[in-house]
């Protein structure tokens, strides 16, 4: 397979890629900086690359040190470093997110650093006066319920940063740090994120319409990280965590969220309208108390349905509205919105309740990861393939059955990481030298060409940790 552009900066491209200084343990950005996830400290920064740009611009070192885990969201950037927790961009909003971006680019900048200038007045001032222009333009674009003093100051805070800033968590909760423990410690969405903490447990913030914060009630927003309901019988619907259980991996999607413990058992939350929960037999539209993920759909040539219910899953992952999980034995299982071949064939998929197992993999290779974009979902197998299903970039109509998308023999295993975000797959190569994005096109020719390396990879001589692709801009980690 071959690969569009070459890995490192070459001599002869020095001067329209020159390498930035070599920094081992930092964060860079690229993309487009209106939301404030550049954290460059300016809303105006803009750095070509995110798009799949023939060139691309060297990306904004936003921070100097050991990170842990990184996430991109529609709209931030969030990563940890020292057991401290940083965001930044709109952590909590995605309508104002959506609403500005339809807006033309001048009108724009001129709403969101309305809305900066806003946040940074006195919560106090109560001097009465005349509605201004800008003042029109956010009562239609920022959300208008502020009753809680403290929960506004710290929307104030965090909300709308546009520099990397400190998030405090709880009393007694750090971040992460061991290595082995934090590739899926973190994570973030459209306005929503979630991290695992170093005692086990998973705490949340964000968006919370559909209770997809998982803290047992659903509400606009919670502000600040809060535990998540616990998995305690302190709520009804709930289900108990063993005795020394812990969670070791989140994931979250649009609106809901996974977790996975540490005895190989999915807790799900948040919305659950087109079966992304998993839950059976689930009656709501959203869950908003975590609720174990028990009943397991077996392949059948009958027509009966049979049921697993002791699934032991080793890894899971969330797209916009379906999910993911991988077991100890090699058996895959997808759920949600479009995952299912439709009884009806006017319509060009069928949503799944509960968890069905995925054809079409090699029953000889063992499976290392599995991932998914937003409308896709992407395989790693131990030789080094990679397979997809779902919906491809050039048609509507998903693929139910696993394809082959890449040969083995093309990447440098073991893989470092291996993520799916909205329309590709991002993989590096054993010890951070490789970098590939594949996208998952439905036509077979066209997957010959699927793999490439982003013109960003120019910038760059040390290894490369992590990539996270959010909906405007990407976030590098060295």
């Amino acid at each position: 397979m071959l690969f569009s552009r070459s890995l490192l900066c070459v001599p002869g491209k020095q001067k329209i890629c020159p390498l930035l200084q070599r920094r081992f343990l930092a964060v860079y950005t690229i993309g487009d900086g209106w939301t404030g996830a550049l954290g460059t400290g300016s809303l105006d920064s803009f750095a070509a690359g995110h798009n799949d740009e023939d060139e691309s611009d060297a990306p904004f070192l936003i921070y100097d040190g050991p990170v842990s885990a990184a996430s991109a969201g529609w709209g931030h950037t969030t990563f940890t470093s020292n057991g401290s927790l940083f965001v930044t961009g709109r952590t909590h909003d995605l309508p104002t997110l959506l609403r500005l971006r339809r807006l033309p680019h001048f009108l724009r900048m001129y709403a969101v650093n309305s809305i900066i200038e806003k946040h940074r007045e006195d919560a106090n001032d109560n001097i009465e006066h005349f509605p201004s222009f800008s003042d029109t333009i956010l009562s239609m674009l920022v959300q208008n319920d502020k009753e809680r003093e403290e929960g506004w100051k710290l929307e104030k805070r965090l909300s709308v940063s546009s520099s990397p800033t400190v998030v405090d968590l709880p009393a007694g909760h750090r971040t992460m740090i061991a290595p082995s423990a934090c590739e899926y410690s973190l994570d973030a969405s459209a306005g929503l994120t979630a991290l695992i903490s170093q005692n086990g447990k998973v705490l949340s913030f964000g968006n919370n319409h559909y209770g997809q914060c998982g803290i047992g009630a659903s509400s606009e927003n919670v502000w600040s990280p809060t535990v998540l309901a616990d998995l305690s019988s302190e709520f009804l619907h709930g289900d108990d965590l063993a005795e020394g259980d812990s969670i070791t991996q989140v994931a979250l999607g649009l609106q809901h969220g996974l977790a996975l413990t540490s005895q190989g058992e999915i807790y799900a939350w948040g919305k659950g309208e087109r079966g992304q929960l998993g839950i059976r037999g689930l009656t709501e539209d959203y869950l908003p108390v975590p609720k174990k993920v028990s009943h397991f759909r077996l392949p059948s040539e009958d027509g009966m349905q049979n049921w697993s219910d002791d699934a032991f899953i080793t890894g899971i992952s969330a797209g916009l509205n379906h999910s993911a999980a991988r077991t100890n034995n090699n058996v895959v299982y997808v759920w949600g919105k479009n995952v299912a071949q439709p009884r009806d064939q006017k319509k060009i998929g069928q949503d799944s309740q509960t968890p069905i197992q995925v054809r079409g993999l090699p029953g000889n290779k063992d499976v290392l990861k599995v991932s998914c974009g937003s409308h896709h979902t992407a395989i790693l197998l131990e030789d080094g393939s990679v397979y997809g299903f779902g919906l491809t970039a050039d048609t509507a109509e998903p693929i139910f059955e696993a394809v082959m998308i890449m040969p083995a023999g093309s990447l440098d295993m073991p893989v470092q990481q291996f993520k799916s975000h909205f329309d590709r797959t991002t993989i590096i190569g054993k010890n951070g030298g490789q970098v590939i994005q594949l996208q998952f096109w439905s036509d077979s020719s066209l997957r010959e060409h699927s793999a490439f390396t982003p013109a960003w990879i120019d910038h760059f001589s040390e290894p490369i940790k992590y990539v996270h692709r959010g909906w405007l801009h990407t976030v590098i980690v060295t």
